[in-house]
């Protein structure tokens, strides 16, 4: 752990795509940024949750970087995708795969999650702060979500929108297919598709030739024109500054803006996820409102294809955490048997020679189950889990297997290394009073896995049987006890 000389604590960690990986996120979380309240620490576990759980399935090499770093009452939560450390920069979303965009968008309006793209792949950041953020924007009077009205019936949407039309591109593609036809059809020197992130307007997407922004760039959201358009005012003001809302928007006196368009994009919840807008610094005559059906069109087809993409993200989060939830043990988090089962079938794409198992097995749990309670042998489970996690290496795998029988993985551990984490985790265990039987099987070139842990259970239950010839002339501890 870094300590940055402001006083911010700065946490990186490799995640290795394994069965435990989200709660062991979660636990680096807990671990490393201590002061956090309750409400704060609870958000940032579900961030890490979601981003982790969603990346991992599709990263190329099964790993991820996490990163934590906490100010004050701020806590900056960064993933990245790549091989390498990734650069934290503000930007649009940078990434070639539909995936990442639409976890970027589905999350966004939670959370404010962010993107950007260094060359070496893709990085999710967002920042909680104790304040929670507004919700997104609603009209005036309370009403529900603005919705972008349907296009025109019998109209014949643009040849440049064809695209959009055939269900072949994704809500990124067609953004650059939108701003690209609008900017050659319709007379404003700036087009972007924007964003609100609960604070601000964002400029995602961005076509301009008279102001100089870049994806990224973005403004205070109570000084825009989009928030004042979804209360009511115009959404096509070929005069911008004859209508009283937009003229005096804080915006007006960061920018020249002659006319303006605008038309609201909605997420799969109806609520606003951004704009398509258009601005110039010149004004324009009562001719622009001609493109009214065009705009009407865009933001409906768009919304559509966002709204696409947001619902497949939700079903996809939805299948892993379904997944997850079968693959893990409900009273130590660990991997349960599933789990593990799942990891030894693909861990020899994985992982390469040497490789070892090892198997720990609680010799007291029946009796502290039958002498002091179902709830004390509840208790032994957890502990050992969290001596054996306390324990192991980074890379390690663990998970309990059923009933009073933990797994471990050891890779990249030949036989002596192997002994050597074994012969650690056994004095840990006898630290806390806890009485195990432990045996370790090495993967034999061109094996499995299922053959090492067949030889660790084999070596597990001869260890077993020498503890249960040593104690013969007295009790061992149940371990029901630290």
């Amino acid at each position: 752990m870094d300590v940055a000389t402001d006083g911010a604590v700065d946490v990186a960690v490799s995640l290795p795509a394994q069965p435990d990986s989200v709660p062991r996120a979660r636990q680096y979380v807990r671990r490393h940024v201590p002061g956090l309240d309750g409400e704060l620490r609870e958000r940032a576990e579900q961030v890490v949750t979601e981003l982790v759980g969603d990346l991992l399935p599709h990263h190329p090499d099964g790993r991820l970087l996490l990163r934590i770093a906490a100010r004050g009452g701020t806590v900056r939560l960064v993933v990245h995708d790549g091989s390498g450390r990734s650069r934290q920069r503000t930007g649009a979303p940078g990434g070639a795969f539909a995936w990442r965009w639409a976890l970027v968008v589905a999350m966004s309006d939670r959370h404010g999650v962010d993107a950007g793209d260094d060359g070496r792949g893709t990085t999710l950041w967002c920042e909680l702060d104790a304040g929670g953020g507004p919700p997104a924007p609603q009209p005036a009077g309370g009403a529900p979500a603005l919705a972008p009205p349907a296009a025109p019936a019998g109209r014949t949407p643009s040849p440049g929108l064809g695209a959009l039309l055939g269900g072949a591109v994704t809500f990124e593609q067609a953004c650059g297919a939108v701003l690209d036809h609008l900017r050659e059809t319709v007379p404003m020197g700036f087009w972007a598709i924007t964003r609100y992130d609960g604070h601000r307007q964002v400029s995602v997407h961005v076509r301009d030739e008279v102001y100089g922004t870049q994806p990224g760039d973005g403004h205070d959201w109570d000084a825009s024109f989009c928030k004042r358009m979804l209360a009511g005012a115009p959404a096509i003001a070929p005069d911008a500054m004859a209508v009283p809302a937009y003229a005096g928007a804080g915006v007006s006196r960061l920018l020249p803006i002659g006319s303006y368009v605008a038309v609201p994009l909605l997420g799969a919840d109806g609520r606003v996820f951004g704009t398509v807008c258009g601005l110039d610094p010149a004004v324009r005559d009562a001719s622009l409102t001609r493109h009214a059906p065009l705009l009407q069109l865009v933001g409906t087809l768009l919304s559509a294809l966002l709204q696409r993409e947001q619902l497949a993200v939700r079903l996809h989060r939805a299948a892993g955490e379904a997944r997850r939830e079968a693959e893990t043990d409900a009273l130590t988090g660990l991997a349960n048997r599933r789990g593990w089962q799942r990891l030894l079938d693909g861990a020899g794409q994985r992982w390469r020679d040497p490789v070892c198992v090892a198997v720990v097995d609680l010799d007291g749990l029946k009796r502290a189950n039958d002498t002091l309670g179902h709830a004390a042998g509840d208790d032994l489970l957890r502990r050992t889990a969290e001596v054996l996690r306390a324990h192991l290496r980074e890379q390690d795998v663990l998970a309990r297997l059923g009933g009073d029988e933990f797994g471990v993985v050891l890779p990249a551990a030949p036989g002596p290394g192997a002994e050597e984490v074994v012969r650690q985790l056994r004095s840990a265990l006898r630290a806390r009073g806890i009485a195990a039987s432990v045996g370790v099987g090495t993967r034999a070139p061109g094996g499995d896995l299922a053959e090492a842990w067949e030889r660790a259970d084999r070596a597990m239950y001869a260890d077993k049987r020498r503890n249960r010839a040593g104690s013969a002339g007295g009790h061992r501890d149940l371990g029901a006890a630290s």
